[in-house]
């Protein structure tokens, strides 16, 4: 099942899927994650935190936890990298960083996610 809040994103993803035979095989719905109803639904859920906004992420984390099964995996990506070396951001990631948050969109690091996604009870 794919969501999306973004009538075009949809158009693609149904054009997308059908291009590959298959679109009998994946629901697409008009839908902010935030609104998720459904519980132990699902087996993996995907989260691209360069699309979301700060305030969309924190929403959809307790309905991604919901949704999915026990066990169940979230992929979440970030367009941040790690502090590998501990000594803090590199210029490019302090401009990439700022980038996002002037986009309005989630600008969080591995870190900050790993922290979001243990607030939230996944492992």
């Amino acid at each position: 099942m794919g969501l999306d809040v973004d009538p075009r994103a949809l158009r693609l993803a149904k054009g997308y899927l059908r291009d590959q035979g298959v679109d009998q095989r994946a629901e697409i719905r008009l839908q902010d994650v935030a609104e998720l109803v459904e519980t132990s639904s699902y087996d993996l859920a995907w989260l691209p935190l360069p699309a979301l906004s700060s305030g969309a992420t924190e929403a959809a984390l307790p309905r991604l936890r919901a949704a999915l099964h026990p066990g169940g995996y979230l992929l979440a990506a970030t367009a941040l990298p790690a502090d590998t070396e501990g000594t803090g951001e590199d210029l490019h990631t302090a401009v990439l960083r700022w980038r996002l948050r002037r986009e309005g969109v989630t600008s969080w690091g591995p870190e900050m996610l790993r922290d979001r996604l243990r607030e939230h009870g996944f492992e």
